[in-house]
């Protein structure tokens, strides 16, 4: 247990670009967590910056003691991916987080036009609940204590997970030289 990622990113991840991409940047994150809220939009900014240069993977670890209805959240968004909608159903939580009840998320559900029986369904998959356990334990496997955390490269990123320094650690890997597009 440590500063590596016992995981690497495979093609069972949600990810936002390609996965041979020079830079692999993997969150085990939270739909509850605000800091991982905040951490969102700067992911995003990063992803339109670096396009094919990252790869973005998110990663499950809800904080189930002090966050009840994060495991909930994170197996609706699941639930979502097996209708190509996990980053819209991701976006979408981050923007409510405030309160994801499963009310909430069923209204949020229907507002990104999932069909709903599917959904009701696959909210009580084995596959699915499954993923978001297999992803709290390689979490755990890689020293994850609380969230955001953040490995680069397989490496876990120690710093603040505000823009600046999260750049910066990308362009490291990069040489430098990477094909920024502000």
């Amino acid at each position: 247990m440590g500063t590596t990622l016992r995981m690497p990113a495979n093609e069972m991840d949600h990810r936002l670009g390609p996965l041979n991409a020079p830079v692999t940047l993997v969150e085990y994150g939270d739909f509850e967590c605000p800091y991982c809220g905040v951490a969102e939009s700067v992911v995003g900014q990063l992803v339109k910056e670096y396009r094919s240069d990252l790869c973005f993977v998110f990663r499950h670890f809800p904080l189930s003691g002090i966050h009840p209805d994060a495991e909930f959240a994170a197996i609706a968004s699941e639930a979502a991916g097996k209708q190509d909608k996990f980053w819209e159903m991701h976006r979408i939580l981050f923007q409510n987080q405030e309160d994801i009840s499963r009310d909430k998320v069923l209204m949020l559900a229907r507002r990104i036009n999932l069909d709903m029986d599917q959904f009701n369904h696959d909210l009580q998959s084995y596959d699915i609940i499954e993923k978001v356990k297999n992803d709290s334990r390689s979490a755990s496997e890689s020293g994850v204590e609380s969230t955001p955390t953040f490995f680069i490269n397989g490496i876990k990123f120690e710093e603040s997970t505000n823009y600046w320094p999260l750049r910066e650690a990308i362009e490291q890997q990069l040489g430098g030289a990477g094909s920024v597009y502000i």
